[in-house]
């Protein structure tokens, strides 16, 4: 029997960044991608602790500067094939410990605001961003991970309460679908969403990750696990 195996490699203990290879194949198939690319820094200012990055579809980067509590935005050139530094979100706005970020296809940026317990939305006005903050039905407690799909729907990993909530754009306000599995879930940080709307969510506590299938009768949590020393995905139904 054929299945869909995705391999995910932690990049780091409190990120999702991972790399996800989509491929036909039988269960028992080890799984291996290999990178041939050159390598360079993107130009910044001065970074402190930079935890997550967004990037656009024009290219454009998004960086949480995570201890200088700010969000910057490097603008790709293709001209000058060079970038442009700007500030999303300013220190003197307030962000404590920005965490996750990410960007829909308006160019609104969203950024965790971890220790403020709430996702603050940077929307692009004059060549500026105006900042306001995304009213949830649940109260936040240190959402760490974002992502927004091409609809608009944003993710947010709230680590604090074990749960995923989806927020759904309904005028200038959102209605909330929260997914929670609570007995499951120890620490999750990192969340990303794929074309189809299945959902992935790192857990840093049960060092696993999880994917939320999206099935017309709604969400179908799937525990995804790297077997490291077998080269194997292997992937376990809960729900």
């Amino acid at each position: 029997m054929h299945v869909a195996l995705r391999t995910i490699r932690s990049w780091s203990v409190l990120s999702l960044a991972a790399v996800c290879l989509i491929q036909s194949a039988s269960a028992s198939t080890s799984l291996h991608a290999s990178f041939a690319a050159a390598q360079s820094v993107v130009p910044t200012g001065s970074l402190d602790y930079p935890y997550r990055v967004a990037i656009d579809s024009a290219g454009n980067v998004y960086i949480s500067n995570t201890e200088a509590e700010e969000v910057l935005k490097e603008t790709w050139s293709q001209a000058t094939q060079t970038y442009t530094e700007s500030v999303v979100v300013p220190a003197s706005y307030g962000l404590t410990t920005p965490y996750g970020i990410a960007v829909d296809a308006s160019g609104n940026v969203y950024v965790a605001d971890n220790g403020h317990h709430r996702v603050v939305k940077s929307t692009p006005e004059a060549g500026s961003y105006t900042q306001s903050v995304v009213t949830t039905t649940t109260t936040l407690s240190f959402p760490t991970g974002l992502a927004v799909d091409s609809s608009g729907k944003l993710y947010i990993a709230d680590t604090g309460n074990g749960e995923i909530l989806i927020e759904t754009p309904s005028g200038s306000n959102y209605t909330e679908q929260a997914l929670t599995y609570s007995s499951n879930f120890a620490q999750i940080t990192g969340i990303a969403v794929d074309s189809s709307g299945d959902i992935f969510v790192s857990d840093i506590g049960n060092m696993a990750v999880y994917e939320e299938a999206s099935l017309l009768s709604g969400y179908k949590l799937n525990r995804i696990s790297w077997l490291a020393w077998l080269g194997k995905s292997s992937r376990q139904s809960i729900f």
